[in-house]
């Protein structure tokens, strides 16, 4: 058994793993490869004092790919089901955890940008399972620079914070 299918001269490293590896070498690197962009987003989240963390995140992620993994697999097997059917409940579950993280009190509503980090790393790891890595881990690290932008947009915005409703005034003369 070859590490490197040869099914297809269009796909490439950075394109459908899928097409590039076979049957016990997809799994495992796909699964291996969830754990960077759920690491990487989790140590921001963490860094802040953010309630998920590594460990949520990494485990959403990863959770995400094996359901999608095994979506493809099931329908490779069966010939005729469909390849998205289990990998699309991963968006209405992850729902649910994402509705967990924001609360509502006064006239604040918190919790918003993680319960927004929750559904992409759902996202990324769809993505990763469905054989993208690359462009997974890419879209990570995007991730991770937009999550730690939040001091030039509570600079620019002259103190409001999305998750908390307004500052006290501050001045930044």
């Amino acid at each position: 058994m070859d590490l490197l299918a040869t099914t297809s001269s269009h796909a490439t490293w950075y394109g459908n793993l899928h097409e590039v590896l076979d049957y016990p070498w997809i799994i495992f690197v796909l699964v291996l490869t969830s754990l960077v962009p759920g690491w990487l987003i989790g140590i921001e989240r963490r860094s802040r004092g953010k309630p998920v963390g590594i460990r949520t995140v990494t485990l959403i992620c990863m959770g995400s790919a094996i359901f999608t993994l095994v979506s493809i697999l099931i329908s490779r097997k069966e010939g005729d089901a469909d390849p998205g059917r289990i990998a699309a409940q991963v968006v209405s579950g992850i729902g649910f955890l994402g509705a967990g993280a924001i609360l509502h009190s006064k006239n604040r509503v918190r919790g918003l940008t993680t319960a927004a980090t929750i559904w992409v790393v759902a996202a990324i790891g769809v993505l990763i399972g469905a054989g993208y890595a690359f462009p997974a881990v890419i879209i990570s690290i995007f991730v991770v620079v937009l999550l730690r932008l939040h001091w030039y947009s509570q600079f620019w915005g002259h103190g409001k914070n999305d998750e908390t409703g307004p500052s006290p005034p501050t001045n930044y003369d």
